[in-house]
């Protein structure tokens, strides 16, 4: 994104080594965006909780986390996901909202 005005937010780590199959996976999420704004979703598997992973990939609303193949063993592994927002006029903002990530049967963000 080129904007005049940008701004991100990373969510906390989320823990995927406690998903036993990735029968299910999926990344949705509801946003307003404006003419003159957009935001991004952003996913990457980490060894650690306290390191962001050295790439991101971005995610397509209501589709499958990129990265993540439904034979994965996601022992030791780490989502983060990130979200960038960008405008062209100030005090206009995209809006995100109900953001989820779903991995088998676990509900692992939520905002």
């Amino acid at each position: 994104m080129a904007y005049t005005y940008e701004a991100q937010r990373v969510w906390e780590p989320l823990d995927v080594g406690v998903v036993d199959a990735v029968y299910r996976n999926i990344i949705l999420w509801d946003s307003v965006e404006p003419d003159g704004t957009a935001i991004a979703i952003f996913a990457g598997l980490s060894d650690s909780a306290t390191v962001e992973p050295s790439t991101y990939e971005e995610c397509t609303n209501n589709a499958a986390i990129p990265g993540i193949a439904s034979d994965a063993d996601l022992t030791g592994k780490w989502l983060w996901v990130r979200a960038d927002f960008g405008s062209d006029e100030h005090g206009v903002s995209p809006e995100l909202s109900n953001i989820s990530a779903v991995l088998g049967n676990a509900v692992l963000l939520t905002g």
